[in-house]
């Protein structure tokens, strides 16, 4: 008796333990699959976030990116002009700026040429910045070339060695090297660094690119 009692005790040990075991990993399920909702939950509350921060940002004209206030098309424009009003943007300005000898022949040390369209926002933009930080400018030393009327590299009659003109392919790159002979604008602003003795030079495009560079970002 005393044997089959013990047996019948151990099988209830062993149902028991299996019963726990089973609830154990239900609790274990259910606290994970909490765990997860909670998560989406959270990963969705943080998406709303983020779009009613730049929905704000945007009716206040706020750059999230660079953590600065937008200007309006006037204010942009009054900056430009200014800019382009002072005697020392007059005497930094490339009178033959689609010419490759005005660009190159600037001067006889390393310098920049910044480039630029009369219809570009972006350009508008990096300029109104350069006249933000104008004294920071000053000492660099930069040449400014209106590439306006520049023709396409597929036109014919025309010289990619002698002319500066628009790319036939377009080019994602936002800093990147090339020559004198091989440099075709791919997007403005684009502002060149002409190095001494060197054959290669930088090419840097767009407004992160170039303020980077001169160190006014």
């Amino acid at each position: 008796m005393d044997v089959e009692k013990q047996k019948n005790d151990d099988t209830s040990n062993v149902e028991s333990l299996k019963r726990n075991n089973r609830l154990f990993l239900v609790g274990l399920i259910i606290v994970f699959c909490l765990m997860s909702s909670g998560l989406v939950y959270q990963q969705r509350e943080i998406i709303s976030l983020k779009d009613d921060l730049k929905e704000v940002a945007d009716s206040v004209k706020y750059d999230l990116n660079r953590h600065s206030s937008i200007d309006s098309d006037e204010e942009l424009e009054l900056k430009v002009d200014a800019l382009m009003s002072t005697d020392w943007f007059k005497k930094r300005t490339i009178e033959n700026s689609l010419d490759k000898k005005s660009i190159f022949a600037a001067d006889n040390s390393d310098y920049y040429v910044y480039m630029y369209k009369d219809d570009c926002g972006f350009c508008k933009e990096t300029e109104a910045h350069m006249f933000e930080k104008l004294e920071a400018i000053k000492k660099k030393n930069i040449y400014f070339a209106d590439i306006t009327e520049a023709k396409e590299e597929s036109d014919k009659g025309v010289s990619k060695k002698e002319e500066i003109l628009w790319a036939e392919e377009s080019d994602e790159r936002e800093v990147y090297t090339t020559t004198k002979n091989d440099l075709a604008i791919s997007g403005t602003p684009t502002m060149i660094k002409v190095s001494k003795g060197k054959k290669d030079i930088m090419v840097y495009v767009g407004l992160d690119a170039i303020e980077g560079e001169l160190g006014i970002d």
